[in-house]
């Protein structure tokens, strides 16, 4: 039959398919049987905003030259995306602070 002549050609594909399908589940689970993730809720934001407010609020007293920062200019992007700061914003920030030209 037709059926078979295909199945005889193309059975180490479906072999494989098959591996790798239960690899897949093995380490995946069942899609619709997997944990849900959780959603942010607006008051689990809150801390994480006023952490990086007070971050920000630090990077401004270093740009004047009156304080030290604690966690480096890694802390500083990461407070600035976190309160909705663009790139270029970021990059226009870091530029002023570090005495360089300011292009846009």
């Amino acid at each position: 039959s037709a059926a078979y002549e295909v199945v005889s050609l193309v059975w180490m594909e479906l072999a494989m398919f098959g591996v790798a399908a239960v690899v897949y589940l093995a380490f995946m689970g069942i899609p619709l049987m997997g944990p849900k993730k959780k959603s942010i809720s607006g008051s689990e934001q809150r801390p994480q905003k006023s952490a990086a407010q007070e971050t920000y609020r630090q990077w401004q007293q270093v740009k004047k030259g009156n304080d030290e920062l604690p966690g480096g200019l890694y802390a500083v992007v990461t407070c600035m995306r976190k309160l909705g700061k663009s790139s270029s914003q970021i990059e226009l920030e870091l530029r002023t602070a570090s005495g360089g030209e300011a292009s846009e």
